[in-house]
């Protein structure tokens, strides 16, 4: 761009200083040709003496020298007045005044190598006089390098302080999806005081020298801000997507729409499942890599679920007033993890679709198949000829129902009322025919009397196993519908959000060198208080409870850091399993879990003395050798102080 007062003299086309139409450069922007090779005093040259960064900006000579030394390149003979004049021309059409701006534009430049490029310094200057700056530029950088400090990670955290589930729909059992509109808010405290962090730009950031300063942008760490588990061939729509600031602090908003898959866990009690539909949002950023980040919960959080009137899906689910928000992480290996933040909303299924569609036409199968018994057993084949013709029949509405159930390898509840409806009505069929066979039998003795016997005590028995299963599924329904008139209270009386915050994530084992997984405090007392029960009943643990982590199994360095966390929540243990506990369960506590569990007997004897006009023994009082073992009474021996505790 030319000032309209200005012309390009012939002596500056011929030095480079301008675009000539002789220039190296095509009109439709095709990459500029290599530049010519330096002249031998220019390649002789020491490098340009710079003894800090700030030299860039304070020392004019600097710039003159990075200028002249480009022209000596180009074989100019006059290189101190053309580089005047051609710093002239950058001060005026660029404003480019010192020498780390001159490298800020040609780097600029260099990063965008596309050739449709349109850059404001590849307008103003010749293609050669170009490439023979950033050759300038590159030596400069390398004198400056040694004095500008590298730049170290840092770990920042990022705080979720807004979680919406706006929207729930389409919930499939067959192929486990479901589509959800989600809102999320993640705050970078302070982040609007941070340089690094408000720039604009979505790049990974890099300092004069090329190398990198990891500190990115909030731009940056949106752009790998992902959702796990989408359906394949439905793509995440976005709606908001976005960096703002709020006083000092950054935000950035996420709202989504996509088709998610989640594993249904409540099959087994299908059509009366409640599952708990997951979306997992992940920070792609190694908790060991160069730009670690820790995803944490505010605490204003407030989060909000979609109301049952709003429900997309009212007709067939009942959406629940509660939210579990789980801190985890998820990679492929125990050294590359990733933070993430598992939102999970659950639903109830609406069961009465499958109770007119399902339920009622087995039940009325096994009805016919005990009314097709009081048929007369001399006449065998008209009744079995009927009973054939309804076990076809259960057979065939089995198949045509069979789309509407979630495909499973176990039996869930609605399966197992169908089987034992066909097994009554296949019990009658076989009960027909070996009745039959007996009755045209020629035996020497008449036992028609007792054949027809039999037949009517076996119609009592289906009759009574047919209001039992009948009955049992009625119970069932009966259940269901109180809680369902529940959860609906509830909402109508607007009934606070109840959401569980948990944190799964992995912990890093200095000593060690393994990755565990750490329990939070509330899981680790059930953990604790689920060993207990094991031991004092006595009885082989089940595959979830032998899974569950035993004492002591972390390194010494975790143990030191969680030594506070261990003492509070051994007290509260002991506080629920001190009481009941027997030999066996007092072998899984470590010493410093004895004697709080001591301490904690003896509070609770000296406030039972005290309230009934004894004595008080001090809390703390006792020591942990007059602790000796678990089962005994906790109360004073006869004749013995107050004060003293016999365990």
């Amino acid at each position: 761009m030319w000032s309209n007062s200005r012309k390009p003299s012939t002596e500056g086309q011929c030095n480079g200083l301008v675009p000539s139409e002789h220039s190296s450069i095509s009109p439709s922007g095709q990459t500029p040709a290599p530049a010519p090779a330096p002249a031998e005093e220019a390649s002789k040259q020491a490098p340009i003496p710079v003894s800090s960064q700030e030299d860039l900006n304070t020392e004019s000579t600097i710039t003159d020298q990075v200028l002249e030394r480009a022209l000596q390149r180009l074989g100019n003979r006059t290189p101190a007045e053309s580089g005047a004049r051609l710093r002239t021309l950058l001060e005026e059409e660029l404003h480019i005044y010192n020498a780390q701006q001159l490298c800020e534009a040609v780097n600029t430049d260099m990063k965008d190598t596309s050739t449709s490029a349109d850059t404001l310094i590849r307008r103003h200057l010749a293609p050669n006089l170009l490439l023979a700056l950033q050759a300038e530029v590159k030596e400069l950088m390398k004198s400056v390098a040694k004095y500008v400090p590298k730049s170290e990670p840092r770990r920042l955290s990022f705080e979720i302080t807004r979680c919406d589930v706006v929207q729930l729909s389409n919930i499939d059992q067959i192929s486990n999806s479901f589509e959800i509109e989600i809102f999320l808010q993640i705050t970078l405290p302070g982040g609007a005081a941070d340089a690094g962090l408000s720039a604009k730009s979505d790049e990974f950031p890099l300092d004069l020298c090329g190398r990198p300063t990891f500190r990115p942008s909030a731009e940056w760490f949106r752009k790998l801000i992902d959702f796990t588990t989408v359906v394949n061939g439905k793509p995440l729509k976005t709606v908001v997507d976005n960096v703002v600031r709020m006083g000092e602090d950054l935000q950035i908003n996420k709202r989504v729409i996509g088709c998610f898959f989640d594993s249904f866990e409540g099959f087994r009690r299908f059509p009366f499942d409640e599952e708990a539909l997951t979306v997992t949002l992940v920070v792609n950023c190694a908790d060991q890599g160069a730009t670690p980040v820790d995803v944490i919960l505010g605490k204003t959080l407030q989060p909000s679920v979609v109301s049952q009137a709003d429900f997309a899906d009212r007709n067939a689910w009942m959406i629940t007033r509660s939210l579990s928000l789980d801190l985890t992480d998820v990679g492929t290996s125990s050294t590359r993890r990733f933070p993430a933040l598992a939102v999970t909303v659950r639903v109830r299924r609406l069961a009465f679709y499958y109770h007119i569609n399902v339920a009622l036409p087995s039940a009325l199968f096994t009805v016919l198949s005990v009314v097709l018994l009081s048929l007369p057993i001399n006449f065998p084949p008209a009744r079995l000829t009927y009973s054939l013709a309804l076990t076809l029949t259960v057979v065939a509405y089995k198949l045509s129902t069979s789309n509407a159930m979630p495909t499973v390898t176990y039996l869930t509840t609605v399966d197992k009322f169908q089987l034992l409806n066909a097994l009554i009505v296949l019990f009658t069929v076989f009960e027909t025919a070996v009745l039959g066979v007996f009755l045209n039998y020629p035996f020497d003795v008449d036992y028609s009397e007792t054949l027809h016997l039999i037949d009517q005590v076996i119609q009592i028995f289906c009759a009574l196993a047919s209001s039992v299963l009948i009955t049992w599924w009625l119970s069932i329904t009966c259940k269901e519908e109180r809680r369902r008139t529940k959860l609906i209270k509830d909402e109508l009386e607007d009934r606070q959000l109840t959401v569980t915050k948990r944190d799964r994530r992995m912990s890093f084992d200095e000593a060690t060198g393994e990755r565990r997984f750490s329990l939070h405090a509330a899981a680790k007392q059930e953990a604790a208080q689920t060993r207990a029960d094991v031991a004092r009943q006595g009885r082989r643990p089940s595959t979830a409870e032998a899974a569950l982590p035993p004492p002591g199994s972390e390194g010494p360095a975790m143990k030191q850091r969680r030594a506070s966390i261990n003492r509070v929540d051994s007290s509260a243990n002991c506080q629920k399993a001190a009481p009941g506990m027997t030999q066996a369960a007092m072998a899984h506590l470590s010493p410093e879990q004895r004697a709080a569990c001591a301490n904690q007997a003896a509070r609770a004897t000296g406030q039972q003395a005290g309230a009934s006009g004894g004595h008080t023994i001090p809390s703390g009082s006792t020591p942990e050798s007059n602790f000796k073992g678990p089962g005994t009474s906790m109360a004073p021996a006869a004749g013995a102080k107050p004060q003293a505790l016999i365990a």
